[in-house]
């Protein structure tokens, strides 16, 4: 009871810790992978503003690296924020340069104060992600994590529930008896009897191969492709381990295919095998009979060589590696069997100064008695319960072993003149049949590692290397304006409305905006477009008025300072309260559009105007609330008041010490 308490303990903390971290570190960022794949199948482009980026870097083991952002973005005349890079999810990694080259794009593009492409969901306008490709390399990175630890968890809960599972039948002798059906099959009277061969190992090796495949390909494939061969050539060497596997998986398919040929032989006999019994019987049954699923690798031979040895080994495992040493070795049959030869019998006399099957001399010494066939290139193993029953009352039995004596003999080699036995003859030719997974298995592992490897060596360096660049490309490409320049001023010179409105309730003015195209807004304006028409005012579910946004707004969300000035020269109102709160100002300053605040500035907007509902929060207390240092700067220069309260008695310091905006709360000199 104790062993199997402490077995439990050790395989149930195998159970949980791996099948925890499989699905934690594998499986789920796996999943959000795949589900990030599909999902950005339904995003639509945005423009955006970058408000916050940084490259956080992690040292431990390696250095790993993660970019970190924070995008405004308007849709549907709403503002929005994001913190999302990848649509498979953001973690620290060193995986090839993605962060860096992420942190570099990103940053270009806020020191030239540009805006950038957002992916939202229509559905869910607050889901918004800078890069809708997948990580091919971090797909491939996760797969051994996904797969191996959940598959040892698997099988520590398998060895747990085999410590406590009842058991279903009781123990048979390593002898069993001819079953009637076997019997009746192949003439065999009932008080013979019979020996499985040992396992061929093509199951264990399979699954091992499948073990090696999944982790030495996707960290090989990573390895290669996330390293600059040119400079350091020896990373080539991690080629060796998916060949391996390769290797693996070739051979143990070969070992399945060659038992799968042979059948099942067994062991048949009069009686059991004893020490110092002379010319005892057996033959070796073949089912299905030999030959007949040679169809599977090669054609059918009119005959084929069978050897069959017996020996005896002593095994000691008592040290670090296990020796075997052969005390007796005999050649029983080398012929040639016809096609379709269903039995091969033959006599052995046993030694009466060998030792028994079982235990030797200590611990983890063990004497081995088996028959060896070798069959279609594979050898098939019976295991000889030799016994000692026909000379327990001669001094033989009870004499004590001399292991050095015996250990250090040379190894004996008997050739015995025998000629091949009766043969049964009515045989029945059709065999019940049993499934076997194991071919399954081993050929699907196989196709898998093709696959994988066909995809981490051809594809995936084309995907990491193009995929980002021209998904960008095509983000660019949805960006195009539905109507041109040329085909606006078309349109309006045969008569359009220049107030014309979308499905979305958007002017054309309101549009040429959200583009930044100056010269539409230029054209649109002076074609009579009402610079202060403003989107629909809808009410949540919340209970929030939402829209009533001007074109300014558009404008100052791209920072597009030219689309500002010449909206604010045609005479925008400064005071139209977006969402029935926000007003230009305030909204600058929540997008840091420093460049849009100068030119409202130059137009006369006030500095310190506040909400015109809520808590009446100047732009100040809001560039405080939302860490928007540039905004906090430009508003101090040109005289934003500091001390000014809100509704609630709080200032600026109130808001960035509440929103724990410690950058802010220093940008503003707070106590």
């Amino acid at each position: 009871m104790s062993s199997k308490i402490g077995s439990s303990l050790f395989a149930l903390i195998f159970a949980v810790s791996f099948t925890a971290g499989g699905i934690g570190v594998g499986v789920m960022p796996l999943v959000k992978q795949i589900m990030g794949y599909w999902k950005a199948q339904s995003l639509v482009a945005v423009q955006a503003h970058i408000e916050k980026l940084t490259l956080d870097e992690h040292d431990g083991e390696t250095r790993t690296y993660q970019v970190k952002a924070e995008f405004s973005y308007s849709y549907n005349a709403l503002d929005h924020r994001s913190q999302r890079i990848n649509i498979g999810g953001d973690t620290s990694d060193n995986i090839g340069d993605y962060q860096r080259d992420i942190y570099r794009e990103l940053l270009r593009a806020k020191d030239q104060e540009q805006s950038v492409t957002l992916w939202v969901d229509p559905g869910d306008p607050d889901f918004a992600v800078y890069d809708r490709t997948i990580r091919w390399m971090r797909l491939l990175f996760l797969l051994p994590f996904a797969s191996l630890f959940p598959a040892v968890g698997i099988g520590a809960c398998w060895a747990l529930w085999q410590i406590w599972r009842p058991s279903a039948e009781p123990a048979t002798s390593a002898t069993p008896a001819v079953t009637a059906e076997f019997a009746q099959h192949y003439q065999v009277p009932l008080s013979h009897l019979i020996i499985e061969p040992q396992q061929s190992g093509a199951l264990s090796l399979g699954i091992f191969a499948v073990f090696w495949n999944l982790l030495a390909w996707p960290i090989s494939g990573v390895a290669l492709f996330s390293s600059h061969i040119g400079k350091n050539p020896l990373v080539l060497i991690v080629v060796i381990f998916p060949l391996i596997g390769v290797v693996l998986t070739v051979f143990a398919l070969k070992l399945w295919l060659t038992r799968k040929r042979i059948g099942k032989p067994v062991l048949v006999m009069a009686r059991a095998p004893q020490i110092g019994l002379s010319e005892w019987a057996g033959s070796v049954r073949f089912i299905p009979p030999l030959g007949a699923r040679t169809g599977l690798s090669g054609t059918p031979q009119p005959a084929y060589p069978v050897r069959i040895e017996c020996q005896c080994d002593y095994e000691d495992s008592s040290g670090e590696d296990t020796s075997t040493t052969t005390l007796w070795s005999c050649l029983v049959s080398d012929l040639q069997l016809a096609h379709a030869t269903v039995q091969t019998s033959f006599v052995i006399n046993f030694p009466a100064d060998l030792p028994v099957s079982g235990d030797a001399d200590g611990k983890n010494k063990k004497i081995i008695w088996k028959l060896v066939v070798k069959v279609m290139g594979d050898e098939v193993v019976f295991l000889l319960p030799v016994g000692s029953a026909l000379v327990a009352s001669t001094s033989i039995a009870s004499a004590k072993i001399d292991w050095q004596v015996l250990l250090h003999k040379p190894k004996r080699l008997h050739q015995l003149d025998l000629t091949e036995l009766a043969k049964s003859t009515s045989v029945p030719t059709v065999i019940e049949r049993k499934k076997s997974w194991l071919g399954l298995v081993v050929l699907l592992s196989f196709l898998v590692v093709a696959g994988w490897g066909t995809i981490v060596f051809f594809v995936l360096p084309m995907f990491d290397s193009a995929n980002h660049e021209a998904l960008s490309i095509l983000s660019e490409r949805a960006l195009v304006p539905v109507e041109t320049y040329a085909q606006l001023q078309a349109q309006l010179a045969a008569g359009g409305d220049p107030n014309q409105r979308d499905e979305d309730g958007l002017t054309r003015l309101m549009r040429a905006a959200k583009e930044a195209d100056v010269g539409k807004v230029q054209l649109l304006l002076a074609s009579g477009a009402r610079v202060d028409d403003v989107t629909p005012v809808i009410v949540d579910a919340a209970g929030y008025r939402l829209g009533n946004r001007s074109a300014l707004f558009d404008a100052i969300n791209k920072d597009a300072v030219d689309v500002v000035r010449a909206l604010l020269d045609a005479g925008a109102d400064m005071r139209i309260a977006s969402n029935q709160v926000w007003t230009p100002m305030h909204y600058a300053a929540f997008v840091g559009a420093v460049r849009s605040m100068r030119v409202m500035r130059e137009h006369g907007a006030e500095i310190d105007a506040p909400f015109s509902e809520a808590r009446g929060s100047t732009p100040l207390m809001v560039a405080a609330q939302y860490d928007q240092l540039l905004s906090i700067r430009f508003l101090l220069e040109s005289g934003a008041d500091q001390a000014k309260l809100d509704l609630y008695g709080e200032n600026a310091c109130g808001y960035a010490r509440f929103f724990k905006k410690t950058a802010a709360a220093k940008a503003l000199a707070c106590d």
